[in-house]
């Protein structure tokens, strides 16, 4: 395994608090500086203190955090809902990565 792949994989644990909700889908919430990160099965993720849409297409949605960027890869994603810092992507989630 790579150094930043151990990295990556060190800070998910720290970041995630993973466990299934009534519905049988999985939540994950992280908290990552002033941003809160809720992911609902691989069918949506809300994310509260996004700064703005960098990249927006059906297959990648980038997120600036201001401290770091998120990038959603998938099929079909749409942001149906942005309301002052809270963003809302839907649609079928292949992978979450954070960079800075």
């Amino acid at each position: 395994m790579s150094k930043g792949r151990k990295r990556t994989n060190t800070m998910a644990k720290k970041l995630f608090n993973i466990s299934p909700d009534d519905a049988g889908e999985i939540s994950a919430i992280a908290e990552v500086g002033l941003a809160k990160i809720e992911l609902t099965g691989n069918r949506e993720i809300s994310v509260d203190g996004c700064r703005g849409i960098l990249e927006y297409n059906e297959g990648v949605v980038r997120l600036n955090l201001g401290n770091m960027i998120i990038k959603i890869t998938g099929a079909g994603l749409t942001i149906p809902s942005m309301a002052a810092e809270q963003t809302t992507v839907t649609g079928s989630i292949a992978s979450v990565e954070f960079s800075s």
